[in-house]
């Protein structure tokens, strides 16, 4: 956008750049770490040099290439004086400011695409960007832009009062924030204030939504419809498609994340207690656990297994008809669909949100909606009807193949890039 030299990154890859990545953690916490992970191999394997500017963390993966780290912040600190700088630095991060710039004048990348910065770093990052007439991206991995608590869910229930509102008041009537006060409004003033200003729309030439659906809730809360553009997630690694007399002969269906209330875990635990025919295995950990435990004793069809390595997950999605994925909230793009479907499972998931338009046409699984009678109703069809899972799972290996593919996300990153750094618009 600020400089005239085309880049032919997309096509003829002969010219290589340099580009910082991003993202306030880069031990593996979750799918974002994993995407960034993906991204920085990727785009190094295509001959690009890659940096990593990130917070500081004991369990941070070895970086291949030049690294910045910021040193951590204690935000459950209790005294005074320290929550007084962490509400400062969440507005306005002076310090990872300055780390910031000095990786930039170390490493003088071409583009900076940054992933996850609210709070450790916050948008003071972004000033140096502007400032610099640097081309940034930004990839969008959750609603923090249009929710200044992130998540869109508020009670156990959908919300988007704040959707586009200059001032998010929403957010401190109902204490969005862990049911604090001084929290939720410190949140309300960060998402005001970065929004009167333009932060994030004057310092970045594209914003990368992984889903249609996160596509349209950044353009319905104002960010410039011709700088948001779709980039749908992929896995560099993807699993063999599971031999079918691997799968169990018993209707076994899978749930794999964090158990919270926003994932609707209990939704499953509830439908499987009805439908004894099926077993119902769960993977994961969270603060609902031991609820759920006590909700399924004496449901021996209910197992949980806790967390589990890549390696024993992939197995039990082997031995499954299908994965579940009954969020009450809205998903983004889920990594964990896209690993079922490459590994030739099916999915039913929640009918709204990115999980409705993966499912909306039914060929790589079932739109479920989530409530305790649709699920109900949803597992006692999928427990006679393995013939129809069986060819979804086949269909929806191509579906990764078609959508999926890490080639075809690396192409169209680097089609980003290549419009960030000519002129042209990104479409």
């Amino acid at each position: 956008m600020w400089g005239s030299q085309a880049w032919p990154l997309a096509g003829d890859r002969e010219q290589r750049v340099r580009i910082l990545q991003v993202n306030k953690f880069y031990d593996p916490r979750g799918g974002t770490e994993r995407v960034l992970y993906d991204l920085e191999d990727g785009l190094r394997e295509r001959g690009h040099e890659v940096g990593i500017f990130a917070g500081q963390h004991a369990a941070n993966r070895h970086c291949a290439g030049p690294s910045w780290f910021v040193p951590e912040r204690d935000y459950e600190s209790p005294g005074l004086r320290e929550r007084i700088d962490h509400a400062i630095a969440t507005l306005y991060n002076h310090n990872a400011r300055r780390h910031f710039a000095q990786a930039l004048d170390e490493f003088a990348p071409d583009l900076v695409h940054l992933h996850n910065i609210y709070h450790q770093f916050s948008p003071s990052i972004l000033d140096e960007l502007h400032d610099r007439r640097l081309p940034a991206v930004m990839t969008v991995h959750d609603f923090k832009l249009v929710c200044p608590v992130y998540r869109l869910f508020r009670d156990g229930e959908l919300c988007e009062e704040c959707v586009g509102r200059d001032w998010p008041l929403g957010v401190v009537r109902h204490r969005c924030s862990r049911g604090s006060a001084a929290e939720s409004l410190l949140l309300a003033v960060e998402a005001s204030w970065h929004r009167r200003r333009s932060s994030y729309a004057r310092a970045l030439d594209a914003f990368i939504a992984p889903g249609t659906f996160m596509q349209e809730k950044l353009i319905e809360g104002d960010l410039p419809a011709d700088r948001v553009v779709l980039c749908r997630n992929a896995l560099r690694d993807v699993p063999a498609a599971a031999d079918a007399n691997v799968r169990s002969t018993r209707p076994t269906f899978l749930f794999a994340g964090r158990l919270s209330p926003e994932k609707g875990v209990d939704l499953l635990v509830d439908a499987a207690r009805e439908c004894p025919q099926i077993d119902l295995r769960i993977a994961g950990a969270g603060p609902d656990e031991s609820l759920l435990r006590e909700h399924a004793t004496g449901c021996p069809n209910i197992v949980f297994l806790g967390h589990l390595d890549a390696a024993t997950l992939q197995a039990e999605r082997e031995r499954s008809w299908a994965t579940l994925v009954p969020s009450r909230w809205y998903e983004n793009a889920p990594l964990s669909v896209i690993e079922s479907w490459w590994a030739g499972r099916p999915v039913l998931g929640s009918g709204h949100g990115g999980l409705a338009e993966m499912l909306a046409d039914g060929q790589a699984g079932w739109s479920v909606e989530p409530e305790r009678a649709a699920w109900v109703s949803a597992l006692q069809r999928a427990a006679t009807a393995a013939e129809e899972l069986d060819r979804l799972g086949r269909k929806a290996r191509d579906r990764a193949a078609s959508r999926h593919g890490f080639d075809l996300f690396l192409d169209r990153t680097l089609e980003i890039y290549d419009a960030a750094l000519d002129t042209e618009a990104v479409q």
